[in-house]
């Protein structure tokens, strides 16, 4: 675009000369239709530019330059930091030592810094993709070492590091990532947790397009022909029986990794009535093939349509769990088996307790009397409010419908605008 011959390109970011701002330096203060930075509702995002070298795409995971973009072209976007809520670090920074020194521009580049460390809060924001979220980045820069080869600045004991440590309660830096689990640790990387999330400063966002459990455009045709409850196709027909009081199919246990979140429900609760909690993973790479007890391949979408409540657990290898995205489109209930304390996507904003149950594995109440307690009449009042809900965790505004009964354009809101609702009521 040019930069609307007012900003420099650098490597597909238009840096803006004062006084503009946006996608393409076509805003500044007086834009018709556009509020001044004053009057931008909340949350106020200065999306700060990051140096190209340090904003490597996390390809194919390009969520981060869509959101980015997005928030140029919004009136959130404001120009000047210092009247911002937020931040917002452009890119993808989580490869290599790059992680590091995107974070170092950023303490220099504006005051809010300063002012974020004054007031304790993370004002600094960056959306990390990978399976993990913002610890992993951290790990992938020297490989989770805490040892000589690391800049002096970020070795413990720095300041700097109390800032920027995933695991440092002084953290001043928020991550939108894939997982909010509860760290309960069963793996030996370092830093001393795995996922790392703090609440109020980190916010579990949905999957998005090309990761697992974001539905494909082929999930995506066959659930406007009537597998989604909330399409068109289906308010035409009668809905068919919900047989299945719970379903899970994949992954139970790996040949590194038993994850307490599938194994204990797998376990426990696998021969209760109307439970199809299914080892169907074969792959040679990740479980071993020869062992007792798999089912054959099932068609996810066709079962989660006739099941009652549908089980969210963690990753297979303790990564990111996002089981809820295709249960909601099917009109399942979520029914979460991780860790006590574990989140939801955007579960500042969305009320998932009338729309979901939580059955956490160290809970201490068997799965079955969870999942007891969902009688007809609680399931209708969870299937009504999930309804209401399952638009929010679709990128609706970056991928277009899905199921085609979203109404973007008449100002419902998707996955992007539910993030930024979270984050104005922090």
């Amino acid at each position: 675009n040019g930069c609307r011959g007012v900003g420099r390109c650098s490597h597909g970011f238009c840096a803006c000369p004062p006084g503009r701002w946006g996608l393409d330096c076509g805003l500044h203060v007086g834009s018709p239709g556009l509020p001044g930075a004053p009057e931008a509702p909340r949350p106020r995002v200065h999306v700060l530019q990051t140096p190209a070298p340090f904003r490597r795409a996390c390809v194919p995971w390009v969520l981060p330059e869509l959101f980015g973009d997005a928030l140029l072209r919004s009136p959130h976007a404001v120009p000047d930091p210092a009247g911002a809520d937020y931040v917002w670090l452009y890119g993808c920074p989580l490869a290599g030592s790059g992680l590091m020194q995107a974070l170092a521009h950023a303490r220099g580049a504006t005051p809010l810094w300063e002012a974020s460390a004054r007031d304790g809060r993370a004002r600094h924001l960056l959306l990390a993709p990978s399976e993990h979220g913002y610890a992993e980045g951290w790990q992938a820069a020297w490989m989770g070492q805490r040892d000589a080869s690391m800049p002096e600045n970020v070795r413990p004991g720095q300041p700097f590091y109390a800032q920027v440590a995933p695991e440092s309660p002084a953290r001043l830096v928020g991550s939108l990532q894939l997982e909010g689990a509860a760290d309960v640790r069963f793996k030996k990387e370092k830093p001393p947790c795995h996922i790392c999330f703090q609440r109020g400063k980190d916010l579990m966002v949905p999957a998005f397009r090309r990761v697992n459990d974001y539905p494909t455009a082929r999930d995506c045709a066959r659930l406007r022909a009537g597998l989604s409850p909330w399409s068109d196709a289906a308010a035409a027909a009668p809905e068919g029986p919900r047989d299945t009081r719970l379903f899970f199919a994949r992954a139970i246990h790996t040949r590194k990794d038993v994850q307490p979140s599938r194994a204990w429900p797998y376990a426990t609760a696998r021969s209760e009535p109307g439970f199809r909690i299914l080892q169907t993973e074969r792959h040679p790479n990740v479980v071993d093939p020869s062992a007792p007890g798999f089912s054959a391949q099932v068609d996810l979408y066709a079962e989660l349509r006739r099941a009652q409540a549908c089980m969210v657990p963690m990753g297979k290898t303790g990564n990111y769990g996002q089981r809820m995205v295709p249960a909601a489109l099917a009109g399942c209930i979520p029914v979460s088996t991780k860790a006590k304390g574990s989140a939801q996507p955007m579960d500042e904003a969305l009320p998932w307790a009338r729309f979901s149950l939580a059955a956490p594995h160290d809970g201490g109440e068997s799965l079955a009397a969870a999942v007891g307690r969902l009688d007809g009449p609680t399931r209708a009042a969870m299937r009504a409010e999930l309804g209401c809900a399952w638009r929010r965790l679709l990128w609706t505004r970056f991928y277009g419908p899905c199921v085609g009964t979203e109404r973007l354009e008449a100002g419902e809101a998707d996955a992007f605008a539910a993030t930024l609702d979270a984050l104005a009521r922090r």
